[in-house]
C-alpha cells in the first residue's frame, strides 16, 4: 500500500515534495483510508501518516509530489492574476497571436468545449466565438474573477472553480477541449495522467487543442535549471517583488507525438515563431489507465 505523509501544519510544498518517494500516490477522485486527502490545493491534513487504499476502479491517481508542485503553481498564478495578460502585449508576438486567435475560433466552431486551466479567459473568448457552449475550468478564483468580469454570453459561457482531477459534474458531455499554456506546466512523468483526466470528460472522437510557448531567446524567460526527470524551470518576478520558481517545459515535436500518440488520432503539430499547437481527436477504445 502506498503511504501519504501529512501533518497538521504542512511544510513548504517543495520540502515535502522532495522528501516523498516518486511512487507516493493518492486518489484523485475521492478520499480513502484514515487520512484527510485533497487532490489539489492540499488543504486537508491528517495528524499522522495515513495509509491510503488503492483507488476505486476508474479513479485518476497522481503523485502527491506533483499535486504539491501544482499547489505552488496555483498560488503563483493567483498572485500574478492582475498582471497576467501583459504577456499578450509583447510587440514581437502580435503576428503569431493574430493567427492563433483565428485558429482557435475556427477549430471550436459548433463544439461543446471544456477549457482546462482557463485562467483570465483570454483564450476562452476566442474559443467561444463560434462554439456552441464553453465551460472554463480553473482552480484559482483570482483569475476566474477576471474571466467572469469580461463581456461574455452567459447562456453559452460558464466559468467553474475546480480541479480537473477531482471534477465530477462539469455539465458534459463535451466534444472538444482546449488547454492553452498548461501543457508546459505538467511534469514530464504526469502527462499521461493529465490526458487521462482530460479525456475522461470528453466523448470518443472529441477534438482537442493544446497550445503553448516555444522557447525563443530574448523573448522567453531564461531557463534556470533542469531537474533529474528532465523538467525545466524558470525564475519569475512579480510586481510585488516576489520571485517564484515555475516549472516550464518546452517539448519537441517528438516529445508531443510520444505523449499524445497512444491516446490521440489525426495528430497535427504546428509551430509559429513563439507558439505551438497540437490538435487531435480522442482515440476510441483507449484504456485511460494504460
Amino acid at each position: 500500500m502506498p503511504l501519504l505523509y501529512t501533518s497538521r501544519q504542512p511544510p513548504a510544498a517543495s520540502r515535502l515534495a522532495a522528501a516523498l518517494p516518486a511512487s507516493t500516490y493518492f486518489p484523485g477522485h475521492r478520499t480513502a483510508g484514515d487520512g484527510v486527502v485533497v487532490a489539489s490545493g492540499v488543504t486537508g491534513y491528517a495528524t499522522a501518516p495515513a495509509r491510503i487504499s488503492e483507488p476505486d476502479s476508474g479513479a485518476i491517481v497522481r503523485p502527491i509530489a506533483e499535486a504539491l508542485r501544482m499547489d505552488d503553481l496555483s498560488r503563483y498564478y493567483a498572485d500574478r492574476a492582475p498582471e497576467y495578460e501583459r504577456i499578450y502585449r509583447k510587440p514581437e508576438r502580435q503576428s503569431d497571436l493574430g493567427v492563433l486567435r483565428g485558429t482557435v475560433a475556427s477549430y471550436f466552431a459548433g463544439c461543446s468545449v471544456l477549457e482546462m486551466a482557463c485562467g483570465t479567459g483570454y483564450w476562452s473568448h476566442e474559443a467561444a466565438r463560434g462554439a456552441r457552449r464553453l465551460v472554463g475550468l480553473d482552480i484559482n478564483e483570482a483569475v476566474l474573477a477576471i474571466a467572469r468580469a469580461k463581456p461574455h454570453d452567459a447562456d453559452r459561457v460558464r466559468f467553474v472553480t475546480g480541479d480537473l482531477y477531482t471534477a465530477s459534474d462539469l455539465g458534459g458531455p463535451f466534444d472538444a477541449a482546449l488547454a492553452a499554456h498548461w501543457w508546459s506546466h505538467v511534469p514530464l512523468d504526469a502527462t499521461a495522467a493529465f490526458l487521462d483526466a482530460l479525456h475522461a470528460q470528453l466523448t470518443e472522437g472529441a477534438r482537442v487543442m493544446l497550445l503553448d510557448n516555444n522557447f525563443v531567446p530574448g523573448s522567453s524567460t531564461p531557463v534556470s535549471r533542469r531537474d533529474n526527470q528532465g523538467n525545466t524551470y524558470q525564475e519569475r518576478r512579480l510586481d510585488d517583488g516576489s520571485t517564484h520558481e515555475v516549472l516550464k517545459n518546452f517539448p519537441s515535436d517528438a516529445d508531443l507525438e510520444a505523449a499524445v500518440g497512444a491516446r490521440g488520432a489525426d495528430i497535427t503539430i504546428e509551430r509559429l515563431t513563439y507558439y505551438w499547437t497540437v490538435t487531435y481527436r480522442v482515440r476510441a477504445g483507449v484504456d485511460q489507465a494504460g
